[in-house]
């Protein structure tokens, strides 16, 4: 299995951020404007700035300028009764980072923002939930 690096999680998450047209925008510009040329980071933060009309000062400094990344302890349990799971998130670091959790329930995809040191969502489900455990 690969080694995800920081900087690779960070351009998927900008991809995320932006959306595909735009985050694929920047990049050719980014290319365009300094291939075989020297840039730094402002200057990749202005050009994505661009492509996609957002403000990215806070992404930036959060993910790019600040060491570490989320260390995350979560927890869960189903609740048949009320056809809901119960998750709880905790930020491990004393650092906190605010980002979007996406976590898959059955076939729906929930997006979850973190932002505090714990995080609780009580997130619905249709249907019968089936839990089994993994075989090895």
């Amino acid at each position: 299995m690969p080694t995800v690096t920081k900087g690779r999680l960070v351009l998927h998450m900008l991809r995320r951020k932006l959306g595909e047209e735009a985050f694929w925008k920047g990049i050719r510009n980014y290319y365009a404007k300094y291939d075989g040329g020297n840039a730094n980071t402002d200057d990749l933060r202005t050009i994505m700035e661009q492509a996609g009309g957002k403000d990215l000062k806070e992404f930036f400094k959060q993910w790019l300028y600040t060491p570490g990344i989320p260390q995350l302890d979560i927890t869960w349990k189903f609740d048949a009764s009320k056809a809901r799971v119960e998750l709880h998130i905790t930020q491990k670091q004393a650092r906190l980072f605010d980002f979007p959790l996406e976590v898959t329930i059955g076939d729906k995809l929930h997006t979850i923002t973190v932002g505090d040191k714990n995080t609780y969502v009580e997130l619905p489900v249709r249907g019968n939930l089936l839990l089994s455990r993994p075989k090895c």
